[in-house]
């Protein structure tokens, strides 16, 4: 099992890479409104942060509160994710189409869906 701190510890620190062009704590600390202290804690694993905390620096990540617990969240993802949420509900759907028809795996026999929209 994944240990929640160290979750929480490398998305912030991946965000704080992508929001900031490098870890930035005393800057994250600032713009969040988590407390310097909280900050360190939350880099060396110290100590369990509250759903407030978590809040507060997915507010400025502007991502979900949840997906900071997200288990090798990447660059990626994170772009995928705030991509999709700029899409109107139709565009959504479609792209959840193409990606689960993409992700299903080729039966050989050319009835899959993946054959059926070549």
């Amino acid at each position: 099992m994944d240990d929640c701190k160290k979750i929480l510890w490398e998305n912030v620190s991946l965000l704080m890479h992508q929001h900031y062009g490098k870890e930035n704590l005393t800057q994250c600390a600032e713009d969040s409104g988590v407390g310097p202290g909280t900050m360190s804690r939350i880099k060396a694993q110290e100590t369990s942060v509250g759903i407030d905390t978590i809040e507060k620096l997915a507010t400025l990540f502007k991502v979900q509160t949840y997906e900071l617990m997200i288990p090798n969240l990447n660059n990626q993802e994170v772009v995928v994710v705030k991509s999709m949420r700029r899409m109107k509900p139709g565009q959504r759907s479609d792209l959840v189409k193409i990606s689960t028809t993409l992700a299903e795996p080729d039966r050989g026999d050319g009835d899959s869906p993946k054959h059926a929209a070549q």
